[in-house]
């Protein structure tokens, strides 16, 4: 190398320089920032992949929702005794006693009754359930109610009767449930 002009050593040190430069421009400069967009990329895929899930499963849910309130064709007493003992179930209680409200009479004006449009949610008839329970806590209570609440059929409650006063804190509490439900004429 000392034999040739210093010029051209000039220019070949300084060609070795850039190239170095540009060397360590790329390894501490650019490839870090690919490897991070890189990451990125599969990090947003990644979560695109999870919003897609979600979107189904969500969708699924709704179907299954829309679906569910089916007002059934005649009285489901049995469906409905069955979900009041899966709350009771659920919630520690104990229930004491089921009446059905008006049920015979009811049955004996649909026998009577011309069969109208069966599509008319006009002609829902509500069947009423008078449940009583014994829970051992308001918790327990609470959990009946929210069960009946979260059943897959449509039910209302439309009374819940808890006595004022508990004379013993750890007494057991009971209580009467109005439950409605529906089914077509």
């Amino acid at each position: 190398m000392s034999s040739l002009p210093s010029q051209k050593r000039m220019v070949m040190l300084l060609s070795i320089i850039l190239f170095l430069l540009f060397a360590a421009g790329y390894v501490f400069l650019i490839q870090p920032n690919l490897l991070k967009m890189n990451e990125l990329k599969s990090d947003i895929q990644m979560k695109e992949t999870f919003i897609e899930t979600a979107n189904k499963k969500l969708q699924e849910k709704v179907d299954e929702e829309d679906a569910v309130f089916e007002i059934p064709e005649k009285p489901l007493t049995d469906q409905v005794v069955l979900d009041l003992r899966e709350a009771e179930v659920k919630s520690s209680s104990q229930i004491v006693e089921i009446a059905i409200e008006g049920y015979e009479e009811r049955n004996a004006e649909a026998m009577n009754q011309p069969n109208q449009e069966e599509n008319d949610l006009s002609t829902l008839i509500p069947l009423t359930f008078t449940v009583e329970v014994e829970a051992k806590d308001m918790s327990s209570v609470k959990s009946f109610i929210d069960e009946v609440e979260g059943a897959a059929h449509l039910y209302t409650i439309e009374r819940v009767d808890i006595p004022v006063e508990v004379k013993e804190a750890k007494a057991p509490i009971t209580f009467t449930l109005a439950v409605t439900t529906y089914h077509k004429k």
